[in-house]
């Protein structure tokens, strides 16, 4: 079973979960932690939080002017690109139904088998 998000989770259960950008901003809230930036920044100030007490303040980016890429050819596997790990949800639907085995299997099944994933410790990955 999943544990709470709290100053007492130990750092590999916080580790081993799946936790929502959510929760981790509002345990970054309670805690006087920043919760701006993305989901991968919040959970590794969290991190840093669990293992020494130590508040990171976030790393500021400065906007730089990008030049134009040169075009290129594409083909069908331009567009496969690999999901970012905060988008795990996102990834674990892509994997569900391109496995032959659930060829015809709704949107709610996937749904259900991604909460049945989440819960247990460990990878998310189908």
């Amino acid at each position: 079973m999943r544990p709470n998000l709290s100053k007492d989770i130990s750092i590999e259960s916080f580790k081993d979960f799946y936790w929502l950008k959510e929760e981790l901003q509002t345990f970054c809230g309670e805690n006087g932690i920043s919760s701006t930036g993305s989901k991968i920044e919040n959970s590794d100030r969290i991190e840093t939080f669990l293992r020494s007490g130590e508040i990171k303040n976030p790393i500021r980016k400065t906007k730089i002017n990008r030049m134009v890429e040169p075009q290129v050819h594409l083909s069908l596997d331009t567009f496969k690109k690999k999901i970012a790990p905060q988008f795990e949800y996102n990834q674990f639907t892509n994997d569900f139904f391109a496995d032959p085995k659930n060829q015809g299997k709704s949107r709610a099944e996937a749904i259900e088998a991604w909460n049945k994933i989440k819960k247990l410790p460990g990878s998310n990955k189908y």
